[in-house]
């Protein structure tokens, strides 16, 4: 193990809306289980980037 702890992944997919999403795994997960992870539904906030440079800029909040 390393000194700041174990390993993650992001995981990064366009949805059947066309939407981003991402998710942060362990770094030793199988193809399966990131297979697992997209497809079950996570509660809590989500948050929308508009790629259109006519709109002012975006930016996620930070806690």
């Amino acid at each position: 193990m390393q000194p700041w702890g174990s390993s993650c992944r992001i995981v990064e997919w366009i949805d059947s809306d066309g939407c981003i999403s991402r998710r942060v795994v362990a770094g030793n997960v199988t193809a399966a289980q990131v297979r697992s992870t997209i497809s079950h539904h996570v509660e809590g906030r989500k948050h929308f980037l508009y790629d259109d440079e006519r709109l002012p800029r975006q930016t996620l909040p930070r806690r």
